[in-house]
């Protein structure tokens, strides 16, 4: 925070020591293209410096062609930057071109200067829909939108949310579409005039009326339009079906499969098991694993979950990284765990005095041995159905890969998807006005990259309406 306030006292005293409005301007707008180098710089050397990828012998060239082409096309922006809005564009923009959603630039600043044209887009059946709509007038809502100024749908998706998308796949059209036809201030992108909406009456061309909005509102009106849903944690039974909810893969998962491996007497014969992921964004996945393990069987599992290699995954070799895995060794509460990641520290402090990128060398890594003979049968003969939403990101993008290796059906929402890099770490940028993220360990082998999943039947309703989904999945599993 204090050099958040340095920053911003800087900028106001080059503002204050010329004379003459536009000589205040000009000198307030090089402050902010200045800034925004420093940040720019910083963000580029903490990736160079720290992530997998960049090491050229781990031969991901596409990685390293992001981070290049990135920082190059960064660079041709920041002439148009002469605020905070523009400061943000550059930096999101920057992050949003590695395809990675673990790679991201957070603003620390509140007060963008929003504006809108009063309707919230979301996705029904592979279209854009309008969700929610301002004012009294609601006749576009659930109408499709076909097209804006002569350009398409999804042209237009692309390009209005280009610094919003980190890969241009359905769950990231689902959690970033609201803001389609929402203004950051962001200097790069032309706002839409005239749109075409297919409605149940016929298309409509509607000019847009853009006008401010405040964040509250905002929010209110986002929320509203894309439904965001959360299953939360528990058992229940849904009719003849057990439902198991997992928000997230945490300590109250955990107390889930407990709850499961206390009760199994209960739903072992039940025809169906559902576990309802909505909201998911990961965890631990030996949750998702040990819930696998109590329903179908370990030696099953075992079997049946032989994704790749068997190769280990490699953490890259810098200081940072390791006083990043330093830090983790302090606050662990369990010894052992403590102790792994104090010699996993020790380990990576090595391969930096060695001059080595990887804390292990990066291993030759052949196929996984087929299975001998079949796998055991299942311990649980029903059907097991998972659910998912957008939400659905790295570690439970493990858990519903097995479930699916597995046999369950996959309904909902498509998932996300994500890279064979791991374990993010964050840093707060020079000025202190954003921090930006890097990953630290890469997965070494067949299959690294994880989705995204596209569901097997799309729930065609909104996510967030549990009792419809209730009801939806009960036809699934019964046809």
């Amino acid at each position: 925070m204090k050099t958040l306030i340095r920053t911003l006292v800087a900028v106001a005293a080059t503002v204050a020591m010329t004379g003459g409005a536009q000589a205040q301007t000009a000198n307030a707008a090089e402050a902010w293209r200045q800034l925004t180098r420093e940040d720019l710089e910083a963000a580029r050397a903490l990736l160079a410096d720290n992530h997998p990828g960049a090491v050229e012998a781990l031969g991901d060239a596409a990685f390293q062609a992001r981070l290049r082409d990135g920082y190059d096309l960064a660079l041709t922006r920041i002439p148009a930057v002469d605020g905070y809005a523009g400061y943000v564009a550059v930096m999101a923009g920057f992050a949003a071109g590695f395809g990675d959603e673990h790679i991201w630039s957070t603003p620390r600043l509140r007060g963008l200067p929003y504006a809108w044209a009063g309707l919230v887009m979301t996705r029904r059946g592979g279209a854009w829909v309008v969700g929610s709509q301002d004012g009294d007038d609601q006749g576009l809502v659930g109408a499709r939108l076909a097209s804006c100024d002569g350009m398409e749908a999804e042209a237009v998706a692309a390009a209005r949310l280009a610094f919003r998308f980190s890969a241009p796949v359905e769950a990231q059209r689902l959690a970033h579409g609201g803001f389609m036809f929402v203004d950051d201030g962001n200097p790069f992108l032309t706002r839409p005039s005239r749109c075409v909406f297919e409605t149940a009456e016929g298309p409509v061309e509607t000019e847009l009326q853009w006008r401010p909005v405040d964040t509250p509102r905002l929010a209110a009106a986002l929320n509203a339009g894309r439904s965001a849903a959360r299953a939360g944690f528990g058992v229940r039974t849904v009719g003849d079906s057990w439902w198991i909810a997992m928000e997230r893969l945490s300590d109250e998962a955990a107390a889930v499969v407990q709850t499961m491996e206390e009760r199994q007497a209960e739903w072992r014969d039940s025809p169906a098991l559902v576990i309802d992921l909505r909201g998911n964004g990961g965890g631990d996945s030996r949750h998702g694993r040990r819930l696998a393990d109590l329903i179908y069987g370990a030696e099953h599992t075992a079997a049946r979950l032989r994704h790749g290699s068997a190769c280990a995954a490699l953490w890259r070799a810098s200081p940072g990284n390791a006083a990043h895995v330093r830090a983790f060794a302090a606050n662990a509460q369990d010894p052992e765990t403590a102790a792994w990641y104090a010699a996993l520290a020790d380990a990576i402090d090595r391969a930096v005095a060695e001059g080595r990128p990887f804390d292990e060398p990066i291993p030759e890594c052949p196929p996984a041995d087929p299975v001998a003979g079949p796998a055991p049968e299942p311990a649980y003969a029903g059907q097991v159905v998972v659910v998912t939403d957008h939400a659905c990101f790295s570690s439970c993008l493990l858990m519903v890969r097995d479930f699916r290796a597995l046999g369950a059906l996959h309904v909902g929402e498509a998932t996300n998807g994500a890279t064979r890099y791991m374990e993010v770490r964050e840093i707060q940028l020079p000025s202190g006005l954003s921090s930006f993220s890097t990953l630290q360990k890469v997965g070494i082998g067949e299959d690294a990259d994880i989705g995204p999943f596209a569901p097997a039947q799309v729930f065609p309703g909104s996510m967030s309406d549990t009792a419809a989904l209730e009801a939806w999945v009960a036809d699934q599993s019964a046809g």
